[in-house]
């Protein structure tokens, strides 16, 4: 979501992770998912991660899913219940 399509009510809200992986794949396809669930879902590191480069096809820093920490839990038993560890 761009920046100026954010919630005012959401803009000092906390974020936490609920996902990470080497396979930065899978990170969006988690968090495309979330969104299907009307859950917003916002990837960190990414750049980080091309930015030092890839080991082994994977990226050198894990990319985190991150959601807002009162839509966690909930975000958890999604990617939980699609098998996403």
């Amino acid at each position: 979501m761009a920046h100026w399509m954010r919630r005012p009510e959401r803009e000092h809200a906390e974020l936490v992770c609920i996902y990470r992986n080497l396979d930065e794949i899978l990170v969006h396809m988690a968090q495309d998912f979330l969104r299907d669930a009307g859950i917003d879902a916002f990837i960190f590191d990414a750049e980080t991660s091309r930015m030092l480069g890839i080991v082994r096809g994977r990226a050198a820093v894990p990319p985190r899913l991150m959601v807002y920490a009162d839509r966690a839990e909930e975000a958890r038993k999604v990617l939980k219940a699609l098998k996403f560890r």
